[in-house]
Parts: structure tokens; C-alpha cells; sequence
């Protein structure tokens, strides 16, 4: 036992100093599935109860386009559903859909089409003012943001964006060339302009970015935009201090995020309650109490029309949902954050369980091992799901759950071939012993032989004399003799 504790003590250090050195990579670690595994089981067991409803998703849905017509649908409908939802009030209508084509129903469109059919028709349908003049008189006659697909490719500058001030050293955001936009004509009569972006990590969207770098200038997302338009703020603020969170500051709201600027979401699942069939609204059979005073987010949702994003809880949500569960985020203050020091902490975790496993593990009965590495394992899940639940800080536990696991097969492993080898030792000595001992006791059987040959034999010694019997005997010791 004192052989395999020496051995299994050492391939056991090295194995967790290597595993240490891994931990510290920073985010997003050395293994990145078995993170965002952890992750998303947290938001499968444990989702967000939702509390707020400060939006409102009017959805161009499936019985809105069998009332209307197939999408895209005329920028003068557009108009007209715009200007029923700022009827209601809302506090801000934030538009998930880019109108970067002209709309091919507009009157101009048309008149080239009928030209050879009637030019009076044709000259009349020129003289009337384009879909898309229409629905940007819309928009400008009320509250409402744009969006903007930022973009590596192609796309327009970033003109009209909300001024930003950095204070603080400068946050190193992510970054697109340019940002694909609507129309000019409809682009220019929006309040605001926000970014639709998500990450995709292996196709979950679990962090979008709330303020990224497009074009050169900083752009808030879709989400913080409405909530600056809604407030009236001319500018947003980046505040960053050296040991700090990144901070994205509208008014009175400050909104931390990952030193890139992205959140991870904090998912509450689909909910019915959140949403307004675009047909009742401009049919007006919708309750206006539910649009009041609310950010609303204009969004297409109809089946084959829209991609739906799969979240960490399995669930799959339109864009245009996840922009409303980040604005119940905000307003709930159920922001989940890692923090820029859970890679270290994660790796200490794991360095005070690994000394405790190599100190005892080769010391103690395999029952007693396992007890030990079940009340590790325990402690690093529970810590990560308090700090989930209570903190809404994410830390992941599984990483150095694994490390930990091949450190206890290490040490089981490394004991179990030293005892091994002990055992073949043993065994070769054993036979050697035997081979010994079999030549010992031939050569004792030999000698009792010789000895007992010397005891006379009546029947010989005395053949012819009939009054006196004779009887001779002699037992031998095993190991030692003598002469007789």
C-alpha cells in the first residue's frame, strides 16, 4: 500500500497540475461544449420565471398572412399597421424586419408594367406617392427603431446611429465591416437604429451582442436601442473601470454585459402572452391596454418565413421573441453574467479537490474513495447552481468535474498497477521458494530412506529362530536427521 501511494501521489500530481494549466485558459476554456453544456442545463432545470411584460410582439403570423396575402406584404399595409399600433400609445415600436428592396406593389412600379396597357392609367399611377413614402411618413410620425444586420460583407455606413461616449479604457467589441439597413428613404425616418445579430454556438443562441462595432461606430442592439428611444436619450455611454464589468449606460439604466458586449440570455420559454396577431391589431379587435405605454416589437413569425432559433432549454423562439426576453432582462434585473475572474475560480476549485483526492484516495478503501469524489462531485454542481440561482452568475462546474474524475481513475489506475506489479513479484518469488522446497523434500525423502534401510528385518535377521520376535522402527523429523 505504501508503494502505491508513493507512485499513484505522483502520476496524480502531474496529471492535476496539467489539468490546473488548462483551467486558466480563459473563456471559453479548454473544453467549450462541456461549458455550454453546463450552461444550458442550468436554464433547463432552473428557467427564468417570468415577471415583467414591458413588451409586446405584434407577429405578422400565419392568420395574418392567410387575411392579407402572402409576405412581403405592400409598405402602404405596413403603414397602415404601424400607425394603428402608435394609435395605442406603445412607448416605442421596435421594427425586427429590414426593408432593404422597394416594394414591387408601389404605384411607380406598377406604371411601368401598364405603360403599353394605358398610358393615362400609367401616368396616374406615377402621380401617386410610392409604398415606401407612405410607410416612412408612418414611421416618422411615431417612435419607432430599425433594425440593422451588421455584416463582413456589404452594407451601409453608420449613419444616423446614436451617439456613444467611451469612458474608461475601450472595450474591445465585436466588430462588423458595415451593416445592412433599410431603404434610405425608410432608414432616414426611423428614431433609431439597432442591431439583429446573435451569436450561434453550434446553432444555440445563447449571448447576443448588446452593443457591437458596425462600420467603425458603436450600435446598441435591437432591445437597448428601443429602451433609449423609449426613454429619450440623444446619446448611450460604455463605462468600463479596470476590475469591472462592461456597462452600458442609458439615463438612469446601467446594463452590464461580457467584456465583448454580448449577454448571455436569460431565457423565461415561449409565451402566448407575449404576442398580438397582427390582423387583429389592424382589424382593431386587439385590447389597447396591451400595446399602452409598451415597447412593441414588430416581427414576422409565419411558418417557413422566419428562422426559429434554437435556445439553451430546447425550445426553438423567432428572433424576434429573444429580443423580447432581453428586454424582460433588463427590466427584471435577471441579467445572468460571468464574471471575468470564474475561469481562476474554476481552476482553484479544482486544485483544493485534487490535493484532498491525491493526499487520501491512495491511503483510503476503494469505499471510501468513492464517498470522497461523490462529496467533490456534489460540491462543485451545488456551488455552480447556487451561484446560477441566487447570483445569476454562471460558473461551470463540469470542466473541473471531468479533471477531477480522471484524477480519481489515475490514482485508482496507478494503485491498482503497482499492486499489479507488487502481486507479480510476489508470485515469481512464491514459485522460486516452492522449486526449493520441493528439492528439500526430496532430498529429506531420500535420507528417511536410507535410514529406515538400515532397521533389521526379522524375517530375514531371525528366519530360523522361533522364540524370539523382533520388531524395528524409526520415524524420522522432516528437516533434521541424525545417525542411527
Amino acid at each position: 500500500r505504501l508503494i502505491a501511494s508513493s507512485h499513484g501521489r505522483w502520476w496524480g500530481t502531474a496529471f492535476a497540475l496539467l489539468f490546473f494549466g488548462l483551467l486558466l485558459l480563459p473563456d471559453p476554456g479548454p473544453i467549450p461544449g462541456l461549458r455550454n453544456l453546463g450552461f444550458d442545463t442550468y436554464q433547463t432545470l432552473l428557467p427564468r420565471a417570468r415577471g415583467a411584460q414591458p413588451a409586446v410582439i405584434v407577429a405578422i403570423d400565419d392568420r395574418s398572412l392567410a387575411r392579407v396575402g402572402q409576405w412581403p406584404w405592400p409598405r402602404d399595409v405596413m403603414a397602415r399597421l404601424v400607425d394603428r399600433i402608435a394609435a395605442r400609445k406603445p412607448a416605442v415600436i421596435g421594427v425586427d424586419i429590414v426593408f432593404a428592396e422597394p416594394d414591387r406593389t408601389s404605384p411607380e412600379r406598377l406604371a411601368v408594367q401598364f405603360r403599353d396597357v394605358s398610358a393615362e392609367l400609367a401616368e396616374r399611377l406615377r402621380r401617386m406617392p410610392s409604398h415606401d413614402s407612405i410607410f416612412a411618413d408612418a414611421l416618422a410620425r411615431t417612435s419607432a427603431v430599425l433594425g440593422v444586420i451588421g455584416s463582413d460583407t456589404a452594407g451601409d455606413g453608420a449613419e444616423g446611429f446614436a451617439p456613444a461616449r467611451i469612458m474608461g479604457p475601450p472595450p474591445v467589441l465585436q466588430a462588423f465591416r458595415a451593416g445592412e439597413r433599410s431603404l434610405p428613404e425608410i432608414d432616414k425616418a426611423a428614431s433609431g437604429h439597432g442591431l439583429f445579430n446573435a451569436e450561434l454556438e453550434n446553432g444555440v443562441v445563447r449571448r447576443v451582442p448588446l452593443v457591437a462595432m458596425v462600420g467603425g461606430y458603436p450600435l446598441l442592439s435591437l432591445p437597448l436601442e428601443c429602451l433609449r428611444v423609449a426613454a429619450g436619450e440623444p446619446f448611450f455611454n460604455l463605462q468600463r473601470d479596470r476590475s469591472g464589468p462592461l456597462r452600458v449606460v442609458i439615463g438612469d439604466l446601467a446594463v452590464p454585459t461580457q467584456s465583448d458586449g454580448s449577454l448571455f440570455v436569460h431565457y423565461a420559454g415561449h409565451s402566448p402572452a407575449r404576442y398580438l396577431s397582427a390582423i387583429d391589431v389592424l382589424e382593431g379587435r386587439d385590447d389597447p391596454d396591451l400595446i399602452a405605454g409598451r415597447i412593441v416589437l414588430l416581427g414576422v413569425t409565419g411558418q417557413g418565413l422566419v428562422d426559429q432559433q434554437l435556445t439553451p432549454n430546447g425550445e426553438r423562439l423567432p428572433g424576434v421573441e429573444v429580443h423580447a426576453e432581453i428586454i424582460e432582462n433588463v427590466f427584471e434585473g435577471s441579467l445572468l453574467y460571468r464574471p471575468g475572474f470564474a475561469h481562476l475560480f474554476e481552476a482553484l476549485a479544482f486544485a483544493l479537490l485534487a490535493a484532498l483526492a491525491i493526499a487520501w484516495v491512495p491511503r483510503i478503501p476503494p469505499v471510501q474513495s468513492i464517498l470522497l469524489y461523490l462529496a467533490s462531485a456534489g460540491l462543485l454542481l451545488g456551488g455552480g447552481v447556487a451561484s446560477y440561482q441566487w447570483q445569476l452568475q454562471l460558473l461551470d462546474p463540469l470542466t473541473p468535474l471531468l479533471g477531477l474524475t480522471l484524477l480519481h481513475a489515475t490514482l485508482v489506475l496507478a494503485a491498482m498497477m503497482v499492486i499489479e506489479l507488487e502481486r507479480r513479484r510476489l508470485a515469481a518469488r512464491l514459485a522460486i521458494e516452492r522449486v526449493e522446497a520441493a528439492r528439500t523434500a526430496g532430498e529429506l525423502e531420500a535420507a528417511r530412506r536410507i535410514q529406515t534401510g538400515m532397521l533389521p528385518k526379522s524375517e530375514v535377521a531371525l528366519a530360523d529362530e522361533k522364540r524370539i520376535d523382533l520388531f524395528a522402527t524409526m520415524r524420522p523429523a522432516r528437516e533434521v536427521g541424525g545417525d542411527l
